[in-house]
């Protein structure tokens, strides 16, 4: 089966199996977040409907938040999935404490979080928080788990930025949480729990994306590097697609069996997502590379990528701005250029 069949075959519909039991889970499936610009100083947003104008800057129309939650899914043993206003969170029983994967989008969002881990855990504390990337919806909720003893793991590039952020935030003379950057692996737990935390050696989504495994259930926690049935965002300043590409390899070489992105169902379908993923990447790069060589004005990117046919997978909206916000950084030799001074690129603080 082609990898455009197999959008269409398998991102049609929520599916995920817990214990063996094939199921659709709709609270996860009908919250998906609306096509996003997501820059390290502002918010994600809806875009207005028409796509922008040549030479105009790549910005989206204020939106009210909508808040809302989803009951917590037990992805395997010790494993769930959560989902509280628009981004997932995924949290693992490791014995003395547990990790928590990604923590919403608000401290009353991470509030919420913590009460469902207290719930499905017997009332085990959060011990480790980690921070696949500080966009902030998914990293806006940290100020509700702030604890004596509690370890937040980030991107070695932006740790000493998280610190600084941090000692400004514990309330009453609290103790400031720990913060550990990652660039390589580390393993967090105990003897038979154990979770690994992996720092990417360069950018993707983001400047500053780690991604979590639990070997022990092989269950991937990829933030938004891999979001089921979702078409990447290109919209962040220092997104590199060509990095991503190389991150997707990555995370595919775990090996896993369940999936948890920032957004969208869980899902066990994991080659399948890789593959859609890749392919609607190196289809809209080759689409812009080749526009570039020729020297084509932004005003027919859009047109162009509506005769590519990318189908239901990227709605056009999201299409149109990912192309456009690429478009404009790329170089006549197909390369991205990046914010010219690390000022104009600050991630979002927790």
């Amino acid at each position: 089966m082609k990898s455009r069949d197999l959008v269409s075959s398998f991102c049609a519909a929520s599916t995920l199996v817990v214990f063996g039991l094939a199921r659709t889970d709709s609270a996860f499936a009908s919250q998906e977040k609306p096509p996003a610009v997501e820059s390290p100083s502002q918010a994600a947003a809806v875009p207005s409907p028409a796509a922008p104008a040549p030479g105009s800057p790549v910005t989206a129309s204020p939106q009210e938040k909508q808040v809302s939650v989803a009951e917590p899914i037990e992805l395997a043993p010790g494993v769930w999935a959560g989902r509280t206003g628009a981004s997932n969170a995924g949290w693992v029983d490791l014995g003395e404490g547990v990790a928590l994967i990604d923590c919403g989008g608000s401290e009353a969002e991470g509030q919420i979080l913590k009460e469902q881990i207290k719930k499905t855990t017997g009332g085990k504390p959060v011990k480790w928080v980690i921070l696949t990337h500080l966009h902030g919806d998914v990293s806006s909720g940290l100020p509700a788990f702030f604890s004596k003893g509690l370890t937040v793991y980030v991107h070695e590039k932006v740790a000493p930025l998280v610190k600084r952020s941090l000692e400004g935030k514990v309330r009453g003379g609290g103790e400031i949480p720990v913060v550990t950057g990652v660039f390589d692996t580390v393993t967090i737990g105990g003897k038979d729990r154990q979770l690994e935390i992996t720092g990417l050696s360069r950018p993707a989504h983001s400047s500053h994306d780690i991604y979590a495994f639990y070997p022990k259930e092989r269950v991937l926690f990829s933030g938004d590097l891999l979001n089921p049935g979702i078409c990447p965002k290109f919209t962040d300043p220092d997104c590199d697609p060509d990095g991503w590409l190389v991150a997707l390899d990555v995370l595919q070489h775990e090996n896993a069996k369940s999936l948890l992105g920032s957004d969208g169902s869980p899902r066990v379908f994991v080659d399948v997502e890789f593959e859609i993923t890749r392919e609607y990447m190196t289809r809209i790069l080759g689409l812009l590379r080749k526009a570039k060589a020729a020297g084509y004005p932004e005003a027919r990117i859009s047109s162009e990528l509506h005769l590519m046919k990318t189908g239901s997978y990227c709605p056009r909206q999201r299409d149109a701005f990912n192309a456009l916000s690429l478009y404009r950084r790329m170089t006549p030799e197909g390369k991205f250029t990046r914010p010219a001074t690390p000022s104009s690129a600050q991630p979002e603080m927790p």
